[in-house]
């Protein structure tokens, strides 16, 4: 079976994980493991999330990833996403402080 995993720095608060696995969810992945530590000054979370294709491992395409990123992307409270994939090339999004938009890496 194809597992992604994506790592996640977002800010801390109450309702980040809720929609974090709300929006895997609608876009047809299942979580099988997730992992969540704040750092010390606790505004912070680091999240990681193994994600399998819910509706069929050999159509795990970069069109799902790309959407399941774009919806990330929208998220307020994330500041940096990354998303790696044996088959897939590595995704990387990042907030720039100067001007508070996101910006899209792919390597």
């Amino acid at each position: 079976m194809s597992q992604q995993t994506v790592s996640i720095t977002a800010q801390n608060q109450p309702t980040v994980l809720e929609r974090l696995f709300q929006v895997t969810r609608f876009r047809g992945f299942t979580i099988t493991g997730c992992t969540v530590f704040s750092r010390q000054n606790e505004s912070v979370l680091d999240i990681e999330l193994t994600l399998q294709d819910a509706m069929d491992a050999s159509n795990t395409t970069e069109r799902a990833i790309g959407n399941l990123f774009n919806q990330l992307y929208k998220q307020t409270d994330i500041t940096t996403v990354n998303l790696k994939s044996a088959n897939l090339k590595s995704v990387n999004l990042e907030t720039c402080p100067e001007n508070s938009q996101m910006a899209h890496q792919i390597s």
